[in-house]
């Protein structure tokens, strides 16, 4: 039966699988043959391919993809598979934003809710999730989608500057219309202390008439 989540019973030879991605050369596809060549020769070795293709490594003819190329730059690896497992766990995040976290009971309580798996394969599920969690900084994966948001949008206010939207010309035209900036300014006094209330009304009164001045000679 197939499960909509990938299943490992070989945790650790998928991280050393993965370990050895930087260093060992690109396969043109990820066979079976291809595992056994490179010394994993288990049955259950062949799960490292679903695994990886779940998570966007692999495409649906087992050649690997860009995800698969970025994770070969080690300073970029966190980044890359917590990225990758975010969209390819998408509801087990949503259920439980800090997953990478959670207790393996957890996760298989997830995973029995939503694939209706027995407890092993539960379990299995759990292993080649917590597995690729090792290899993934969320926190860095945060920030370097907010940065590339940040690029997007800087770059789409640099295109609409370029570019300005041209006049609506089905709206009425106003020919005779001024356009002007708008200016606000604002004026600091400081006023002597007084119990007189003379004083503040005679200040008051000085301060209308002199904007209303301002304001008649300068229309």
């Amino acid at each position: 039966m197939a499960f909509e989540y990938p299943t490992t019973r070989v945790s650790n030879k998928l991280k050393k699988f993965l370990c050895e991605i930087p260093t060992r050369g690109k396969p043109q596809k990820l066979t079976k043959r291809e595992l056994e060549a490179r010394g994993y020769t288990s049955n259950y070795d062949t799960s490292i391919i679903t695994v990886l293709e779940f998570i966007g490594f692999l495409n649906s003819d087992k050649e690997p993809t860009d995800l698969y190329d970025r994770f070969r730059d080690e300073s970029k690896q966190g980044a890359v598979m917590a990225s990758a497992l975010r969209k390819a766990y998408a509801e087990l995040f949503n259920a439980y934003p800090n997953a990478a976290s959670c207790e393996i009971s957890d996760l298989k309580a997830f995973f029995a809710a939503h694939t209706g798996a027995a407890e092993r394969t539960q379990r299995d599920m759990a292993s080649a999730f917590l597995a690729l969690c090792e290899f993934a900084d969320f926190e860095v994966s945060s920030e370097d989608t907010a940065s590339e948001e940040h690029t997007e949008e800087s770059h789409s206010v640099r295109h609409n500057t370029d570019h300005p939207e041209p006049l609506n010309h089905g709206a009425a035209a106003q020919p005779n219309a001024r356009l002007s900036p708008a200016v606000q300014i604002n004026i600091s006094l400081t006023i002597p202390e007084t119990t007189d209330p003379d004083v503040y009304r005679e200040f008051f009164k000085a301060m209308r008439e002199y904007i209303m001045d301002i304001s008649g000679d300068g229309v």
